[in-house]
């Protein structure tokens, strides 16, 4: 969207990972986060959880943890809440 001359919210960018988790593009999703952070939209609770899905759907325990690591440290307001973390704890035990 940016690369149209067209500045993206966190909800077009939501959106937007909620049709690549979908289909199940997880390095796309990484791609969109990243973009996010550099164009300085602040991601929220919503972005957040679709992130952890995805990176708990793909396997990629690593990824997620340094979501709820990022959900910590960048003073957004949206920290990890139980569900969350027992999402994550639960995959961990597969």
């Amino acid at each position: 969207m940016a690369r149209h001359g067209v500045a993206p919210d966190v909800k077009d960018c939501n959106r937007v990972l909620r049709v690549l988790h979908d289909a199940a593009r997880w390095d796309d999703i990484c791609a969109v986060h990243a973009e996010m952070l550099q164009l300085g939209i602040e991601p929220s609770i919503v972005t957040y959880n679709t992130l952890l899905d995805s990176f708990l759907k793909e396997g990629r325990e690593d990824k997620a943890a340094m979501v709820l690591k990022e959900m910590e440290t960048r003073g957004t307001g949206c920290l990890p809440n139980d569900i969350q973390c027992g999402d994550f704890l639960a995959n961990q035990e597969r």
